[in-house]
């Protein structure tokens, strides 16, 4: 009788525990739909939908961190996080013997960490910063490619994801593909754009028109042209100090400021990040150095801005003089940047 007793509480035990389990994989299950859920109504929605698949991610498995890498040249880079505010991360990719990130990107295959401390999936930088425990390299595979690469990070030790958290990660990673997907189509249409989103500029296609444009008619009307670029100073250490929304607040705010002092028929133009070029026609070089000191001066938020101009000579294309601009910017930023120099 005992032992039946013994037997039947053993199993009922075993029942309460697996039904506990159950619960709490249902648990699981469902914010991870849930999180899927709000990361497809991002990707829906009108924003770059990166840092909300790496939010879902994070919370489809539990982890305190995500990013998201993209290839750039040889390596990937981080294009999105959650979790943590930290600049870009880069590794190498496309090396088979390694793990990691590279495996999960040339393989196509999820690799896990059980234990960070000192695994040569990841560099001590990186778990240093992120105070990485445990991790997860997921592949995020668009028409039979990979395309990138999830890395979750857990700040406590952890065991393999369970096969339902494998499975609503699989949903995140083609959320993931998709949103890549969508900044590549995005990226094209704004190389179509006359017009900067961010800044309400002239975009850098219409600035290669332009400056081609303004040769042929100072060419034509035998009128003096003056090219310039400025250079925000040190714009990547003000995105790292006080985040990318107030990095684009700033550019936003310098480039009104300085489309506010110049003549109408001047154009200024986002070329690339923080770098803007500035088409004076009808316009001298010493006349062109005091305009672009002026504008300098007006750099927002106590930064300072490099410059760099040049003069056409009557004859070369625009290739040269923009060339020529952008050797004299070089200068600018080697001298310490907050100045102004001309070409030679």
């Amino acid at each position: 009788m005992l032992a039946r007793v013994l037997a039947f509480e053993l199993e009922r035990e075993s029942n309460e525990r697996d039904l506990r389990r159950l619960n709490e994989s249902m648990r699981s299950q469902a914010r991870g739909m849930a999180a899927v859920g709000r990361a497809a109504r991002a990707l829906a929605g009108p924003g770059d939908p990166r840092e909300a698949v790496c939010e879902a991610a994070c919370e489809a498995s539990g982890a305190s961190v995500a990013f998201l890498l993209e290839p750039q040249g040889r390596e990937l880079a981080s294009t999105a996080m959650a979790g943590i505010d930290i600049p870009p991360v880069t590794i190498a990719a496309r090396k088979h013997e390694e793990r990691g990130a590279a495996r999960a990107f040339a393989a196509m295959e999820r690799y896990f960490v059980a234990d960070a401390a000192d695994h040569p999936a990841l560099a001590p930088a990186l778990v240093q910063a992120t105070e990485a425990k445990s991790a997860l390299f997921e592949p995020v595979v668009r028409d039979g490619s990979v395309v990138g690469v999830l890395i979750l990070i857990w700040r406590d030790h952890v065991t393999a994801p369970s096969d339902s958290t494998a499975a609503v990660l699989r949903l995140v990673s083609a959320q993931a593909a998709a949103a890549i997907g969508y900044g590549s189509l995005r990226d094209r249409m704004a190389g179509l754009s006359l017009t900067d989103e961010l800044t309400g500029t002239a975009s850098a296609r219409r600035w290669e028109e332009e400056v081609s444009r303004e040769v042929a008619r100072a060419r034509r009307a035998e009128q003096p042209l003056c090219l310039a670029l400025i250079d925000l100073d040190q714009l990547g250490a003000f995105k790292m100090m006080r985040g990318e929304r107030e990095g684009d607040r700033l550019l936003k705010e310098a480039a009104s400021a300085w489309v506010g002092t110049l003549r109408e028929v001047d154009l200024v133009a986002r070329v690339d990040g923080g770098c803007f070029g500035v088409l004076l026609p009808a316009c001298a070089l010493g006349e062109a150095i005091v305009v672009m000191d002026r504008v300098r001066g007006l750099t927002p938020r106590d930064q300072s801005a490099s410059a760099g101009v040049a003069r056409w000579d009557g004859e070369e294309p625009a290739e040269l003089l923009v060339s020529r601009c952008e050797q004299a910017l070089e200068a600018a930023r080697t001298a310490g940047g907050d100045v102004t120099v001309a070409a030679g």
